[in-house]
Order: C-alpha cells, then sequence, then structure tokens
C-alpha cells in the first residue's frame, strides 16, 4: 500500500446498520477538520454491502447493490469525495459488522 505522500492521522471503528449510512464526517476528518484524502477499511465481522459515489447499497436477496465485504477482507477509498460519498450497510438484517478505519491527510 502506498501512502502518496499521505499521512495517517487516527484510526476509528464503527459498525454497519440495517439503514444505509455514510461515516460520521468527524470520523473522517483528521482534528483540524480536513477530511480523509485516503481511506484504509478493514472488516472484521459480519459481512457488509458498500457503495459511494452517489449510489446508496441494498441489500434485497436477488438485487443487492454495492460490493461485498466479508470480514478479513479489506479495501481503499482515495479521493475526499469518495471517502464523504460512501455508505455502508449490513448484508444481513441484524449482523452488523465491525469496520477498522485508518484517515490519511
Amino acid at each position: 500500500m502506498s501512502n502518496d505522500g499521505l499521512v495517517a492521522r487516527k484510526t476509528f471503528t464503527t459498525l454497519s446498520t440495517d439503514t444505509a449510512a455514510a461515516l460520521s464526517t468527524t470520523d473522517i476528518a483528521d482534528s483540524t477538520g480536513v477530511v480523509a484524502k485516503k481511506l484504509l477499511i478493514t472488516f472484521e465481522t459480519n459481512s457488509i454491502r458498500c457503495a459511494y459515489g452517489g449510489t446508496t447499497p441494498t441489500t434485497t436477496a436477488t438485487t443487492a447493490i454495492g460490493h461485498l465485504m466479508v470480514s478479513g477482507d479489506s479495501m481503499e477509498i482515495q479521493g475526499a469525495s469518495d471517502v464523504k460519498s460512501l455508505k455502508i450497510i449490513s448484508a444481513v438484517a441484524g449482523a452488523h459488522g465491525r469496520l477498522n478505519c485508518t484517515v490519511f491527510t
């Protein structure tokens, strides 16, 4: 993983829910309020669907939308606009997933 001159500012954890939601603005910004230019996410428990760029993830069995991430997967999101637009939802109702996220600015 290349940091492209960026510096890791903090790491936080969050849980998915049964409703698609963006990550908290407070979480994805550094201590000065600058939104992450890169976000590294590790998916630790239960499956999660995620989407960004204006798409809302869904969990409908045959027509689910969003990338399915399972425990042990990780992903990087580049660019503040994509970091801000990320939305997550539990892939299975009631089985909320834990994410570990590191903010780079």
